[in-house]
C-alpha cells in the first residue's frame, strides 16, 4: 500500500477546488504578502490562500468566500515558503555569531 503521508487524498483535492470555486473558504488568508514565486523567479506582492497545511493559491486575487477564514495582513513582511526545510546541520546549532538578524 502506498504511503499517504505526502500524497493528496481525493477529499483534499475536492476541498481545494471548492475553495478556488468560491464554495468554501480557505483556512488562512495572507494578504499583502511579498513572496518569492519559485517558478517565475521573482518577488511578487499578493495574497496567499491556505487550506489546512497546503497553499491553494498565490497571486493577486482574493477568495470569494472568507466566512470561516483567519485573515492576516502581511504588509511589510517577506514570505518564502519554499525555503522552509526540516533539517539542520550541527555546526549551525553551535555557531556563536547569528547568521541573520530579525
Amino acid at each position: 500500500m502506498l504511503d499517504q503521508r505526502y500524497r493528496w487524498k481525493n477529499k483534499q483535492i475536492r476541498d481545494q477546488v471548492a475553495i478556488v470555486s468560491g464554495l468554501k473558504s480557505p483556512t488562512l488568508l495572507l494578504t499583502n504578502a511579498r513572496f518569492l514565486h519559485s517558478i517565475l523567479r521573482k518577488w511578487m506582492v499578493g495574497n496567499i490562500w491556505i487550506d489546512e497545511d497546503r497553499i491553494v493559491y498565490a497571486g493577486e486575487k482574493m477568495p470569494e468566500n472568507i466566512l470561516n477564514c483567519e485573515v492576516m495582513d502581511c504588509k511589510g513582511l517577506t514570505l518564502v515558503p519554499g525555503y522552509i526545510e526540516p533539517h539542520v546541520h550541527p555546526f549551525q546549532l553551535f555557531c556563536a555569531q547569528p547568521l541573520w538578524s530579525i
